[in-house]
C-alpha cells in the first residue's frame, strides 16, 4: 500500500486536490471550487498519480483518507 512518505512529496495544492477527490468531487467541481481550469486539475492529478504511484481516483481517495487518519 501507499506510503505516507510518497504523499508527503506532494505539494499543498496537490494534497488539497487529493482531499477534494476523497469527497467524490469531479474535475469540474474541483476546478470551480479552487478557481482553476479543469485542465489544470487534470495536470495536478497526473502529477499526483506519477509522484505517489497512484493508478486512479479511487486509489487516490483511499490513500488520502488513510493518510489523514494517521495524522489524527
Amino acid at each position: 500500500h501507499l506510503s505516507s512518505a510518497k504523499l508527503e512529496m506532494l505539494s499543498p495544492r496537490e494534497m488539497e486536490i487529493m482531499a477534494l477527490i476523497s469527497k467524490s468531487m469531479t474535475n469540474e467541481e474541483i476546478a470551480d471550487k479552487l478557481f482553476i481550469s479543469s485542465k489544470t486539475v487534470k495536470t495536478h492529478l497526473r502529477n499526483i498519480f506519477e509522484k505517489a504511484g497512484i493508478r486512479n481516483r479511487v486509489e487516490a481517495a483511499l490513500a488520502y483518507t488513510r493518510h489523514a487518519l494517521m495524522l489524527q
